[in-house]
């Protein structure tokens, strides 16, 4: 089954790992998708929403993203979430998405431009989520190389200048569910949810939503969870653990804010 193999060459470029980090911690991680030739990156909100926290002391923190083909860059926020006022409900509602820009001006590579779509998804489609999941480790850990004795020739097929060998985890899947929500006024705007039928993990959260035709079509949010009841000690405990399927939103989400991401940096 090579039904994916061009697709996954052909976007594998594009997807990045995100760090924010404080005071040289990382306190935060995920994946995002390059998405114009400015190198600006959609991502999910949760990845990045800690700086709001930190709004007093930004001087100790960073963006940190490894874009493949120039390296460590640093970023900021350019769209943090997409805020809904609904009738009846107090806070509103949250669309976990954002768009994230390079604090200096960069190009990147045309290959590293993936193709967006704004339409929305049919149940049944098949799609690749893809991320820096924390379930795939750091191939390429020195210690490893020599505890394990990985022959060299292995580890010289990697760019190890770049400082960030691993790769991004790709898994297959059909849309299984969606909820959406069709909201007007002074703009129009759909957002759908999407349930995939294959699990990512921590790590994973703002990597892209891939279809057939390798277009960029949602962002990964979380990993479905279901309630359990475990016994402990005699005591029946209730707790969640994960379904083995996605969520994620759809860049239909994002139509509104076309041109946040087809906009220049100055």
């Amino acid at each position: 089954m090579n039904e994916w193999k061009e697709i996954i060459k052909a976007t594998i470029e594009s997807i990045v790992p995100i760090s924010l980090v404080y005071k040289g911690q990382q306190i935060s991680y995920g994946s995002g998708t390059v998405c114009n030739k400015d190198g600006k990156i959609l991502t999910a909100c949760h990845v990045i929403d800690q700086i709001n926290d930190l709004e007093n002391d930004l001087k100790n923190v960073r963006l940190e993203v490894r874009l493949k083909d120039s390296g460590l860059k640093l970023y900021k926020p350019l769209l943090m979430g997409i805020t809904l006022s609904i009738p009846d409900l107090v806070e509103g509602v949250l669309i976990d998405v954002a768009i994230i820009e390079p604090l200096q001006s960069i190009k990147t590579k045309d290959y590293l431009t993936p193709k967006l779509n704004f339409i929305p998804l049919e149940f049944g489609e098949s799609m690749l989520l893809a991320g820096y999941s924390e379930e795939t480790p750091f191939i390429l850990n020195f210690d490893e190389i020599i505890r394990k004795k990985i022959p060299i020739d292995q580890v010289n097929q990697y760019n190890l200048s770049l400082g960030f060998m691993k790769q991004p985890t790709f898994k297959s899947g059909i849309l299984s569910h969606k909820a959406g929500l069709h909201v007007t006024g002074n703009m129009t705007m759909q957002a759908e949810v999407y349930h995939i039928d294959n699990g990512m993990h921590s790590g994973a959260s703002g990597g892209p939503i891939i279809n057939s035709q390798g277009e960029f079509v949602g962002i990964i949010t979380h990993r479905a969870m279901i309630p359990i009841k475990v016994l402990v000690e005699q005591n029946l405990l209730k707790t969640d653990t994960p379904s083995g399927n996605t969520f994620g939103i759809g860049t239909s989400a994002l139509k509104c804010y076309e041109y946040l991401i087809n906009s220049t940096n100055t």
